[in-house]
């Protein structure tokens, strides 16, 4: 969840001041617990906020609104913790412990930023994934904010709130797919360990993409536009483009050793050419509108790897 919904433990400067002001109306404690000043009951607060912070992102959205009314004093509430009972008595205890800091309207509201964030965060995937397929579609160039809000069905303002301009989100759709690129490579080198199986996979991966989805290599096309496309654009496919060379580089060196693939040179400067040669089978088949062209090809360039 940290990872979709982004570190929520910073705070902003006047969350920092909500801690003091929660400190401040808190005398009781402040004459039980401490001598020195408002400003330490302050810090104190602060980090018990970024460790509720960092529970409560455990919490689905229903555990959290039912948890809410119920979390002071309830010790009933702990159960609700990763909805595992075996630990729930240590939660019960966190509760006692660490959300007494907390009144009720700042509880409310912790939650309440909680839910707002993962909403922006489930928006803000939604506009990529819509750009990502109008992009394929029609290219960097030639969609716009308006042709996201037409099939999302919100208007444009929402949209420039999650990427205030067109270049902010052709990074974040790149990296995105980037993403998605590596965990595909990834799991070919858990699935498969012998290298002409390697490339195999990948080259039918890519024509499944294409034949049942019409889904091309984002980057490939792309790098048609590469000298009209924003310089953070750029960077994101150049570094797919190193990351894929890598693993070529590295199955292709492999191939070699086990006697599985022959050539000459340097396994780097074959794995762009073979590359190049695949990425231009993709290109080739997209104007024949035929998955198959693209399958032919790069199946070619993988046999003449072989011995």
């Amino acid at each position: 969840m940290p990872g979709i919904l982004g570190n929520l433990s910073v705070l902003t400067p006047e969350e920092e001041r909500l801690g003091v002001a929660v400190a401040s109306v808190n005398q009781t404690y402040v004459n039980e617990h401490h001598d020195d000043s408002i400003e330490m009951l302050a810090v104190d607060y602060l980090a018990a906020r970024h460790e509720t912070l960092d529970l409560l992102q455990q919490f689905t959205d229903d555990q959290l609104t039912a948890l809410a009314p119920t979390v002071i004093g309830d010790q009933a509430a702990g159960d609700l913790f990763v909805g595992r009972a075996e630990h729930a008595a240590t939660h019960i205890v966190w509760i006692e412990e660490g959300f007494r800091w907390f009144p009720p309207l700042t509880f409310y509201l912790l939650v309440s930023k909680i839910k707002s964030m993962r909403t922006q965060a489930n928006t803000a995937q939604q506009i990529i994934e819509v750009a990502l397929g109008l992009m394929i579609e029609r290219g960097y160039n030639a969609f716009s904010y308006a042709d996201i809000s037409e099939r999302m069905g919100i208007r444009k303002a929402g949209i420039h709130y999650h990427f205030p301009n067109k270049s902010d989100l052709g990074r974040s759709v790149v990296a995105y797919y980037r993403t998605l690129a590596q965990q595909g490579l990834h799991q070919i080198d858990q699935i498969m360990s012998e290298p002409r199986e390697k490339l195999t996979l990948y080259i039918e991966n890519f024509y499944r993409q294409m034949k049942e989805a019409n889904f091309f290599c984002l980057c490939t096309l792309l790098a048609t536009e590469l000298p009209t496309l924003p310089e953070c654009v750029r960077d994101e496919i150049q570094g797919y483009f190193c990351e894929h060379t890598a693993w070529f580089a590295t199955l292709l060196a492999s191939g070699r050793a086990q006697g599985v693939f022959s050539f000459g040179g340097d396994s780097t400067i074959k794995a762009q050419s073979v590359l190049a040669a695949i990425q231009g089978a993709m290109i080739a088949a997209r104007a024949y509108q035929d998955p198959e062209h693209f399958r032919t090809i790069a199946l070619q360039v993988c046999a003449d790897l072989q011995t």
